[in-house]
């Protein structure tokens, strides 16, 4: 049915007021409102509310509703009492308000709900508080129902988006591996996220007390947080704080833990006072490890610079040498006098001349500024060096009146350089021929740079769909963490030998994949060369072989015959509980620990009959025996089995079946 507007909806039609609505014999009070203020006047003062007011009778049906609901929801009165109201109420809300509706009619209670209502004039939902309360006569029969709607959206709204918000911090102090901690100064309670529990080595249910907590801190740190918490709660002091300090837990690792925490204070003025503290903490061992370790090699580094052995020459502006380092002695094999007042280009092979004299004029044309370039210079012994390095005009300065050469020897590089491109080639054909998937993605966000023809065909995917774009934006990992887990390995050990794992094709199709994966580094950026194998049909076998297993395992358990494996010489190897039961023993342990020759069988040699029976019996027939019961009583026993022999044809065991037939 279609809601009419406002303007469809006949005043009088729509908001009758039932005479005698609000009489006395529907309520427990004596006073007849509308015989004091007027049916009229009553009607009107209700039509004037900016909520729904709506009247039902006992059994539900509506019989009278205001003004607000008929403007609000474009629907008459007749229209409404034909559950016209539901629709429009939001789909979502339905099950809800029908349930309490009816359990409110058949016990004549009072019912109470938030739902949302479609608004006729711009279809908008609007929540609504909705109250419906039952009057009752002097017997405690429901005569009318009277409710009422408060339009309570933008409350709603505002407790929508502040949950939001709570969601959106959640989920960032999550992704941000943080851990929060509030500290009530009354009563000094403290407590802690779980994530910050973890940090603290503390177990997740058990809560630090701010006693135990600063226990943990390291010694030497104690007095630091001791004064931030000091700053951050004192009156006239900053009330926000950021401090590294290190922790013991109590598995005895020690940890840096970086803490940013606020003071919360009440009152004003000279009423001010601290309240609490509560902020966050995060473990950055590892950046202090690495840091660490940075400031370590660049102290080794620069211990290098100091001590090198790279060459330093002199020259004159014609280009002759005035001064030679050690290290000059050390690259080209020149004893130092030997040095003195040649000119550099004597050194220089043919094929250099022009772009050192280059180099050299740039040099002139720019004093004081650093000109590189790189050449070939001959050794002593007669074999060419490559050698690169700067040359900085200091004629002008009165100190060194020269021209500062700094070079070093780069031929081993070269060579290695042209080696490493002879090794990338043929990595790059190994890489495109390898019948085994391969990827090359960075370590930190994990890009595809490369892939081989292996990949493709196993993925479905091109080149154009994966190359430049995040193996997870492409959705190749169905599980994210186990990318997590091989990019944890990877920083911890540097190579992932083995890890099982499931990958999705482009046609969605999901396969098994064994994936084994190293760091390299191609300009200077981490990267991951990961291989993967298919395993998909090996996995679906091991899954099958298992539900097989289990199946078989079931039947032997179940069975309400004997069932036993026993070894050439005499032991049990396996024993169901019904061949247990029918021995007499408490446990199958205890059957296994048996000789089954000399305790089993009641006459030894009957053994032997047995076991020669069922090797030379092709059709497995039945052979009775007796078998002694714990209790030393004995059994017949009829037997059919099969034996099991190895490569060489030696008896392993005999897996053999067992019947009671009569107990003496």
């Amino acid at each position: 049915m279609r809601p009419r507007s406002p303007k469809e909806v006949p005043r009088e039609a729509t908001h009758t007021l039932p005479a005698g609505t609000l009489a006395t014999d529907v309520s427990d009070t004596s006073v007849d409102v509308p015989s004091i203020i007027g049916e009229a006047q009553y009607r009107s003062v209700i039509d004037l509310l900016p909520q729904a007011v709506w009247i039902a009778g006992p059994e539900g049906t509506v019989i009278y509703c205001n003004q607000y609901w008929c403007e609000f929801s474009g629907l008459s009165l007749a229209q409404t009492a034909e559950n016209g109201w539901v629709s429009i109420l939001h789909p979502e809300d339905r099950p809800r308000a029908f349930a309490s509706w009816r359990r409110a009619i058949a016990a004549g209670t009072p019912n109470q709900g938030e739902y949302r209502f479609r608004r006729a004039r711009d279809g908008e939902y609007r929540w609504h508080l909705t109250q419906g309360v039952p009057m009752k006569d002097a017997g405690g029969r429901v005569m009318q129902r009277i409710g009422i709607a408060i339009d309570i959206h933008a409350q709603k709204a505002n407790e929508i988006a502040l949950r939001e918000r709570d969601e959106q911090l959640h989920l960032a102090i999550e992704a941000a591996r943080l851990g929060t901690w509030d500290y009530v100064l009354e009563g000094r309670r403290f407590s802690t996220s779980y994530r910050a529990k973890a940090m603290f080595g503390s177990p997740p249910d058990v809560e630090l007390t701010y006693e135990g907590y600063l226990a943990i801190v390291h010694p030497e740190d104690r007095g630091l947080v001791r004064e931030a918490y000091g700053r951050a709660t004192s009156p006239n002091g900053l009330s926000e704080f950021e401090i590294h300090y290190r922790i013991m837990r109590p598995d005895s690792a020690v940890r840096w833990i970086a803490a940013r925490g606020k003071g919360v204070f009440s009152g004003a003025g000279s009423q001010r006072k601290p309240v609490r503290l509560t902020g966050t903490v995060q473990d950055i061992t590892d950046k202090k490890l690495a840091d660490q370790a940075l400031r370590e090699s660049e102290a080794k580094f620069r211990a290098l610079i100091e001590n090198s052995s790279d060459a330093i020459m002199l020259l004159d502006s014609g280009s002759r040498v005035m001064y030679a380092s050690a290290g000059a002695q050390r690259i080209l094999g020149y004893p130092l006098d030997d040095l003195i007042g040649i000119n550099g280009f004597e050194l220089c092979h043919p094929e250099s001349h022009a772009a050192v004299r280059q180099q050299m004029e740039e040099c002139l044309r720019k004093p004081g500024q650093p000109v590189a370039g790189s050449a070939r210079i001959r050794h002593k012994d007669g074999t060419w060096r490559v050698v690169e390095g700067v040359l900085t005009n200091l004629l002008h300065d009165p100190h060194v009146r020269g021209i500062v050469n700094n070079y070093r020897d780069i031929t081993e590089k070269v060579q290695a350089e042209q080696a490493l491109r002879d090794s990338e080639e043929k990595f790059r054909r190994a890489f495109r021929s390898n019948p085994d998937a391969m990827t090359i993605t960075t370590l930190a966000d994990g890009v595809y740079l490369d892939v081989n023809d292996a990949f493709l065909r196993l993925t479905a995917f091109t080149r154009q769909d994966v190359v430049g774009r995040k193996s997870l934006d492409v959705g190749s990992w169905v599980e994210t963490e186990d990318r997590s887990r091989m990019v944890q390995a990877l920083m911890a050990n540097g190579r992932l030998e083995s890890m099982d794992t499931c990958f999705r094709k482009k046609t969605g199709e999901v396969l098994f994949v064994h994936l084994s994966a190293e760091l390299i580094e191609i300009g200077n950026v981490q990267c991951v060369l990961a291989t993967s194998q298919d395993i998909t049909e090996r996995k679906l076998a091991a899954e099958e072989l298992r539900r097989s297993e289990e199946q078989y395992r079931s039947l032997i358990e179940r069975a309400p015959y004997g069932i036993c494996r026993i070894t050439a010489q005499g032991r049990f190897l396996l024993v169901n509980p019904a061949l247990v039961t029918m021995l007499g023993y408490e446990s199958a342990s205890e059957l296994m620990a048996l000789n089954v020759t000399t305790q089993v069988y009641e006459v030894p040699e009957e053994r032997t009959r047995v076991t020669l029976h069922m090797e030379q019996e092709p059709e497995q027939q039945p052979v009775e025996a007796r078998w002694k019961r714990k209790d030393g009583r004995t059994i017949a026993v009829r037997l059919a089995g099969r034996p099991v022999h190895d490569s060489q044809g030696r008896l392993l065991h005999s897996e053999v079946i067992v019947e009671l037939v009569s107990r003496q």
